[in-house]
């Protein structure tokens, strides 16, 4: 019997939508660290959520918290070309507008941090992939007798 506790894998969702070459790129980037097809490559260990409908208006505000500083607002999320009109003024209007969302958005759940760019997606990644090769050497002796 193991003495260890073991670690649950982070969630990542995506919230995606189809048609659009960004989210297209962003979620294939995301299955690509999961399943990678180089040699020297190690798969990164997270789950993958993948959602066609809209964040709900809690998920939203709390995505917003997610976002960089400089971003933390609503207006950070929609998307000015498919608001159609105002754009919304709260997170529970989006879920009558999806289309107003800024596609893809991407939450890591367990880091608290969101990004509707693919450059924030390859960020998430690599921090997706340090925080592994970090965990892999936690509990190794440090030196003879592991002592430094």
């Amino acid at each position: 019997m193991s003495a260890r506790f073991h670690r649950a894998l982070p969630v990542i969702s995506i919230f995606h939508k189809p048609t659009l070459p960004t989210s297209q790129r962003a979620l294939a980037a995301l299955q690509r660290a999961r399943t990678p097809t180089g040699v020297n490559e190690r798969p990164i260990d997270f789950d993958l959520e993948i959602n066609e409908h809209p964040p709900t208006p809690t998920q939203i505000n709390n995505i917003i918290n997610f976002l960089p500083a400089s971003q933390q607002s609503l207006s950070a999320l929609i998307d000015e070309h498919g608001a159609n009109g105002a754009p919304p003024a709260r997170a529970s209007e989006l879920e009558k507008r999806p289309e107003a969302l800024h596609y893809p958005l991407v939450v890591n759940w367990d880091e608290g941090t969101a990004t509707t760019s693919e450059e924030g997606v390859a960020d998430m990644i690599e921090r997706l992939r340090s925080g592994m090769a970090k965990n892999q050497n936690e509990g190794k002796p440090k030196g003879w007798f592991g002592l430094t």
